[in-house]
């Protein structure tokens, strides 16, 4: 007599390396886009940061009618202004330091920018100029606000 070949149940070896494959590509693709995340995050923090801060400098100009002094003591002027205007300026996402204040270095000070060291984590270059609108040149990786007419900053 003939015994009935019966198929023992589980897994084959190819079945069970095309679940493993399958997985680690849907992991690698889950880990692609975290980090996109991220940055993502930091980019959108800095932009509500300097929204924030511009809006500081601007009711600063309204109650003092001037805008902040020099890199050096804006953050002390913002804080202790009566009424204060902020607790305290935040620190960059992107580095150790704090968002950096350049003003065109007149006298009334006209137009200012107020930026972050982007993605990189360093300093970039970015100055403010006096013409008709104020024009800001700047490293492409620094994030910035500013009070000038055109292109006043540099995210969306």
């Amino acid at each position: 007599m003939l015994k009935c070949l019966r198929k023992k149940g589980g897994f084959t070896l190819i079945e069970m390396l095309l679940v493993v494959l399958i997985v680690g590509f849907l992991v690698g693709i889950l880990v692609i886009r975290a980090s996109d995340v991220g940055e993502d995050a930091k980019k959108k923090a800095v932009a509500a940061d300097l929204k924030s801060l511009k809006a500081a400098v601007e009711i600063y100009y309204v109650e003092y009618s001037c805008f902040p002094g020099n890199n050096a003591n804006w953050e002390s002027e913002l804080v202790g202004a009566t009424p204060r205007l902020i607790d305290e300026v935040p620190t960059d996402p992107y580095g150790s330091a704090d968002y950096v204040y350049e003003t065109d270095g007149g006298d009334p000070i006209t137009y200012y920018a107020i930026y972050s060291v982007g993605p990189d984590g360093a300093a970039g270059t970015v100055a403010v100029a006096t013409d008709s609108n104020g024009t800001v040149t700047h490293a492409d990786d620094n994030l910035w606000v500013s009070n000038c007419f055109t292109n006043n900053h540099s995210f969306d």
